[in-house]
């Protein structure tokens, strides 16, 4: 979701009691259509960068419940496919390694539990996979992070480095991943 419009309809459409469920991406969390005066075509996406206005709806509807979680919209590019005109640039952003800080740096007021819960909890809830439980002698899935370090982001580790992040601080710092017995660890 990207407009007040679609907010207004899907909370309609809960309120009707409908099977519906919808995501946001940290980046419409951050962006709006004020950042395209450049034509950075890092934030050249789909659905595009909207207003203020319908940010600030966006943000409301995390807070209401309406927005039941936060996708990543991982989409890299490479680079013949952003350093080009705006209007030939193909949609999309590295969006995996800077979610977490981005929600942490441009909405901070939403807090740590809730930003969990929206990246992690709830998006398994909706596709009706099994919580990942947190406890002694159980598998180990998780992500590490320092959630009020401050960082910049330069080294990303995916094959494509299409981010309107690079070169910016943003505020909560993931450090790796324990994925069953293995422990990887950020450089």
């Amino acid at each position: 979701m990207s407009t007040a419009k679609s907010v207004e309809l899907i909370r309609q459409a809960k309120k009707e009691g409908l099977a519906v469920t919808c995501s946001v991406t940290a980046y419409h969390l951050c962006f709006t259509d004020e950042d395209l005066v450049d034509y950075d075509t890092n934030l050249k996406v789909n659905p595009p960068l909207r207003t203020k206005h319908d940010q600030e709806a966006l943000k409301q509807a995390i807070i209401d419940g309406t927005i039941d979680c936060i996708a990543t919209h991982h989409l890299p590019q490479d680079i013949d496919h952003k350093m080009v005109e705006f209007e030939y640039a193909h949609f999309g952003m590295v969006g995996l390694e800077t979610s977490y800080a981005v929600i942490t740096t441009c909405f901070a007021e939403m807090g740590l539990e809730k930003t969990i819960d929206l990246l992690s909890a709830k998006p398994r809830s909706i596709f009706g996979l099994p919580a990942v439980p947190i406890k002694k002698n159980a598998t180990a899935c998780l992500t590490l992070f320092l959630p009020d370090e401050k960082w910049t982001v330069q080294n990303l580790h995916s094959k494509s480095k299409n981010s309107p992040f690079i070169k910016k601080e943003l505020t909560g710092r993931p450090v790796g991943i324990i994925n069953k017995d293995k422990v990887f660890l950020n450089q």
